[in-house]
């Protein structure tokens, strides 16, 4: 089971016991339950990631048939909006605007495994290939080419985000050119092809990856965040660590 497979086990624990109780009529009445997942790779990807989940929770509430909806960032909120899910995955600041907007409520916080415990917390990464010799800090990143992996995204861009701005570096102004890749492991493989210069990803890609065989972490260098915590965190972090994404139901 990958590291990211085994958080829907986590997870899943929780829903088993809430979501029976929490279904709504329609729902309960058709038999269907839709749980909309934010996908942060592509769509394929976040469907393998969250199935056993469907999986296991077919098996604890027989009768019910639990379905992924892998969701890009800009079909969060329609999603919600038109009821096409009865239950939703996304990071933290999309659950704060979904509560405000269409009254969604919390029941599970995401447990995501790291180096054989469980995080409740994650930040953002920001990444260059360690054979650049002009790219040794934050001062250097200056009138290079950035690529995150959406506008949308906590750990891909708006932590990250907060954190150049408070260390003197207008990511809008500052350098050459900022792009998204849509997708984080995007933004790896142009840190790798040399298409950007440097990257942001959340915590625990650039290990995802590694552990897939698809990169060497020996390969990059992490810009340390401010405060120094590195040595305490069971993930390479470049920031402020948030809290994980929250379940709602709708």
């Amino acid at each position: 089971m990958t590291q990211q497979s085994v958080k829907t086990w986590i997870i899943a624990a929780f829903i088993a016991i809430l979501a029976f109780a929490g279904i709504s009529a329609g729902a309960e009445e058709s038999g269907h339950v839709a749980i909309g997942v934010l996908a942060t790779m592509d769509r394929e990807q976040c469907l393998e990631e969250w199935s056993e989940t469907a999986a296991f929770l077919h098996q604890k509430i027989p009768g019910i048939n639990f379905r992924i909806l892998p969701l890009v960032y800009d079909e969060i909120q329609t999603a919600v909006r038109d009821e096409k899910v009865d239950f939703i995955l996304a990071n933290p600041l999309f659950y704060v605007e979904l509560e405000s907007r269409y009254g969604v409520n919390r029941i599970a916080t995401l447990k995501n495994r790291c180096l054989g415990g469980a995080c409740k917390t994650y930040g953002g990464v920001v990444f260059w290939l360690k054979k650049r010799k002009d790219i040794s800090g934050i001062a250097d990143l200056k009138g290079k080419r950035f690529m995150a992996a959406n506008e949308h995204s906590l750990g891909g861009w708006l932590i990250i985000w907060r954190e150049l701005k408070e260390q003197g570096l207008d990511p809008y102004r500052d350098f050459t050119s900022l792009t998204f890749g849509r997708a984080h492991d995007n933004v790896v493989q142009a840190v790798l092809e040399g298409r950007t210069d440097a990257g942001g990803v959340r915590t625990d890609i650039l290990e995802y990856m590694a552990a897939e065989g698809k990169i060497r972490l020996e390969d990059f260098r992490i810009l340390p965040d401010p405060a120094g915590n590195q040595k305490t965190r069971p993930y390479l972090c470049s920031t402020r660590e948030y809290p994980e994404w929250p379940m709602a139901k709708l």
